[in-house]
């Protein structure tokens, strides 16, 4: 395997390891645990945990707000239906 630079190596912790579980970077990359969290601790990048987790409560948030539009809009529907069952 070719032997990466530090600018390389800093590029590929700074895109790939939120995404990617490090034991599969060590495997794919010349990349070792030290050199892995040095570049995550010194330019503050995230881990792959710390951004599944991020990505995680992301969701979790869209999915609630998702939920109470469709029960805003749907309490909406009804109202309406019931009004104009009223005028009737």
């Amino acid at each position: 395997m070719k032997d990466f630079t530090e600018e390389e190596k800093f590029t590929i912790v700074e895109r790939l390891s939120p995404w990617v579980k490090p034991a599969i970077l060590k495997k794919e990359f010349p990349i070792n645990d030290n050199t892995l969290y040095y570049y995550q601790r010194r330019y503050g990048i995230l881990n792959y945990t710390e951004n599944m987790g991020r990505i995680d409560s992301e969701f979790e948030r869209a999915r609630e707000d998702l939920i109470q539009e469709h029960i805003q809009t749907g309490y909406a529907v009804v109202r309406e239906l019931l009004e104009g069952d009223s005028k009737d």
